[in-house]
């Protein structure tokens, strides 16, 4: 049983600037313009349980999240992923491999993800494994008051 666990917390701001808070997570890969590269450099925090964080957890400025930039965050499991001979799953050459290609949606590149991690591990990963795939599309969001529904009218109340 394993009395630690990693958290990373990234917070995209309204001008596409990245901040994050790592605590023992693999760092997220930054993809666009056929580039591959790890969101920071940075070392992160140590996990949470075994050690005492910091008192002054000061997150780290990772750059910004541009359109047509695509973020692949991923778990432990992912990049620890072996073959039948050992081999570590190549996570960095897969994404090159795709970051070369015309964009797709988020949806085909964690397919393309995982099916490729399936495929080393020949369908049986030893961990847990997670991916998640953002695409900035250059789509300006905004997000108004949250609305509850009221479960006997169906309609809109204030929270």
């Amino acid at each position: 049983m394993e009395d630690f666990v990693t958290a990373l917390l990234l917070e995209i701001r309204p001008d596409g600037e990245l901040v994050a808070l790592n605590c023992g997570h693999p760092w997220p890969f930054l993809l666009g313009d056929g580039r591959v590269e790890p969101l920071a450099r940075a070392d992160p925090l140590p996990p949470v349980g075994p050690f005492p964080l910091p008192g002054d957890l000061v997150p780290v400025r990772c750059g910004a999240f541009l359109p047509g930039d695509v973020l692949v965050l991923y778990t432990d499991g992912v990049e620890d992923a072996r073959d039948a001979a050992g081999r570590f799953f190549p996570l960095p050459t897969i994404l090159a491999g795709l970051a070369g290609r015309p964009p797709a949606a988020p949806e085909t590149t964690l397919r393309l993800l995982f099916s490729a991690l399936l495929r080393h591990t020949r369908g049986r990963p030893a961990d847990d494994v997670a991916l998640v795939v953002l695409a900035n599309d250059g789509a300006r969001v905004t997000c108004g008051p949250l609305v509850a529904r009221t479960s006997d009218t169906g309609g809109s109340a204030a929270p």
